[in-house]
């Protein structure tokens, strides 16, 4: 199997093409494999599309760029998960043949081939949500981007300004898509420190272009007033380190054995090879470091889903090209390729498909959109959930304040006894009012004793299912 992208042939781009389209199929088509990070992409969308300023009318952490995106989606397509799905797809595969395109033509490897754009192919189906249109997915594709001009600075003859201002930019960008993102540019830094005799003015450059796509944005919420909205809901969010996660550890790392072992297996392998030319063994150098970033961007900012293992493809996929390159052996290299892959799919698809066996091990409850008892009651109202428990009830009704992240919108409901709160709270409900609120954490009787004017809104319906009440 690996032999047929041992060639030297871009034809063999549209082959993964192919492959990764038909294999994305029974995700598209299957509504029950929908996630949460999902739906909540499509409410941010909605809700920018729909005219809600970005941190001040509507609460989330997502990066500004991603928002962006996520609106002119919302415009172009509404509320569709096939959109999000097919537009993932296109810019994984442009990851795919930039990647590749940037390893052949910097000579990373000791022989040409599409072996990395193969296997970055594969890796993408290690979980059902890895090849969608995620923040963590989107920003990626900046920090791939950004390999070709890193490893131009990394030959002695072709060290420019350019350069090391392009890098800043692209991480600056990624940093606009998914703000973790940001701790890449450490990871540059310490590539260069190691392995370049960069000019200290130069860092400057490398400096200045990461802050500038942000300083750009922050100017924008300055000139409006509101640079506190966009402190409290983007920038702080690499202090707060509660994120809600997704996946358990145990399925993490049933999800990531396998994978992981070749990984260790590669490391072992590369740099215990001396048939590398210098430059080759700094651009190794270059991913370990990324890798290690990576690792502590997975272990402090990762909600634990298969979108936030999409940073680790392209480390992933540059070791363990090497690694399968490395063995000569045919029939060694066709079984650990078999093996591998074989062990990616059965875990993709038993997921998919719900095999009991896979679905007892790894537990998909909180990463997949499931229905809720309070779907027929909201199905198009509009919506707020004051807790996280009920958030799939959004499926079917549409988010009413500002108030869609929970783990934000704490800040102000926890805190009840501060009349600073009390009247945010009411000013957000009255300009945006909720036709009905779940609410799982038992907020509303403390919020009608504070604030009378509810208890003349709102009425219980059942449960923790409250409904605005309609005056004649």
């Amino acid at each position: 199997m690996l032999s047929y992208f041992k060639i030297n042939d871009p034809y063999r781009l549209v082959v993964i093409f192919i492959l990764l389209f038909a294999l994305s199929i029974p995700a598209m088509i299957k509504p029950e494999v929908n996630t949460i990070p999902e739906l909540e992409r499509l409410l941010i969308g909605q809700s920018i599309s729909n005219g809600k300023l970005l941190y001040d009318e509507l609460w989330v952490e997502m990066a500004p760029l991603s928002s962006v995106v996520y609106s002119a989606v919302d415009w172009l397509f509404g509320r569709s998960y096939l959109a999000h799905k097919i537009l993932a797809i296109l810019l994984f595969f442009f990851q795919i043949f930039y990647f590749n395109q940037t390893l052949l033509s910097r000579k990373a490897y000791n022989e040409n081939s599409y072996v990395p754009a193969f296997l970055y192919a594969v890796l993408g189906f290690i979980m059902i949500d890895t090849i969608r249109l995620s923040a963590e997915l989107m920003g990626l594709t900046f920090i791939v981007v950004s390999f070709a001009s890193l490893f131009k600075h990394l030959e002695a003859r072709v060290r420019t300004d350019q350069n090391l201002l392009y890098i800043g930019i692209y991480i600056g960008i990624a940093s606009l898509f998914y703000l973790p993102y940001l701790a890449f540019f450490l990871a540059t830094v310490l590539s260069l420190l190691f392995y370049t005799n960069t000019m200290k003015r130069r860092y400057v450059l490398l400096i200045y272009g990461a802050a500038f796509p942000i300083l750009l944005v922050w100017i924008y919420y300055f000139i409006i007033g509101k640079t506190d909205a966009f402190y409290f809901c983007y920038i702080n969010s690499l202090i707060r380190l509660d994120y809600f996660n997704f996946l358990d550890l145990t399925s993490v790392l049933i999800i990531i054995a396998l994978p992981s072992l070749y990984l260790l297996w590669a490391f072992i392998k590369v740099f215990n090879t001396p048939s590398f030319i210098n430059y080759q063994s700094r651009i190794q150098g270059v991913f370990f470091f990324y890798f290690l970033t990576a690792v502590v961007v997975w272990i402090f900012w990762s909600r634990n889903s298969g979108a936030t293992m999409a940073m680790f493809i392209p480390i992933y996929t540059f070791f363990l090209s090497h690694l399968f390159l490395l063995i000569r052996k045919w029939l060694v290299r066709e079984i650990a390729t078999t093996l591998l892959i074989a062990s990616i799919f059965t875990i993709y698809f038993a997921s998919l498909y719900g095999n009991k066996l896979v679905v007892n091990a790894i537990d998909l409850k909180k990463l997949l959109v499931q229905e809720t008892s309070y779907d027929q009651f909201v199905q198009g109202k509009s919506l707020l959930v004051m807790g996280k428990q009920y958030f799939e009830a959004y499926q079917s009704a549409a988010p009413a304040t500002p108030y869609l992240d929970w783990q934000l919108a704490r800040a102000h409901f926890d805190h009840l006894n501060y009349y600073d709160h009390l009247q945010k709270i009411y000013v957000y409900m009255e300009e945006d009012p909720p036709e009905m609120i779940i609410d799982e954490s038992n907020y509303m009787p403390e919020l009608s004793e504070k604030i009378p004017l509810f208890k003349n809104q709102y009425e219980k319906v059942s449960g923790n299912l409250y409904r605005k009440i309609t005056h004649k």
